[in-house]
């Protein structure tokens, strides 16, 4: 993909940093064309993650979380261990995770109409729609 290995240099995201692609219909095509090792969700399986499998994969290295759609942030599980935004390339969603892998944090999500906000204590919220 075109201007992609420069868009992930520029935000920071270094070949040698492990990922997290949700979804992916493919065994690891996300990761190839990302050329980067990590994980995927392999036949979106995404929404049913749970905290170990969050927690050995950032244990593991992970560093960022990359979204070719929104709807992971709506599962708390996810959502929880998301540190910051770090930028977006065409419908790709770049994520820094967290490493503080303690599951103490709370999680509050509201659900108003087509919106969901989600909250976490100490982090801004986020709306998605």
């Amino acid at each position: 993909m075109p201007g992609l290995n420069d868009f992930l240099e520029k935000n920071g995201i270094a070949h040698s940093d492990k990922v997290i692609c949700f979804p992916d219909y493919t065994p690891n095509g996300s990761l190839y064309l990302l050329n980067r090792s990590g994980w995927t969700a392999y036949n979106g399986s995404y929404p049913s993650i749970n905290q170990v499998e969050m927690k050995k994969r950032i244990e593991a290295g992970a560093r960022y979380l990359v979204l070719s759609d929104y709807n992971p942030l709506v599962n708390p599980v996810i959502y929880s261990h998301v540190k910051k935004f770090t930028g977006s390339f065409h419908d790709i969603s770049f994520y820094e995770l967290d490493s503080d892998t303690s599951f103490s944090r709370g999680f509050i999500s509201i659900i108003c109409g087509r919106s969901i906000i989600n909250r976490l204590p100490g982090k801004e919220c986020r709306e998605i729609i």
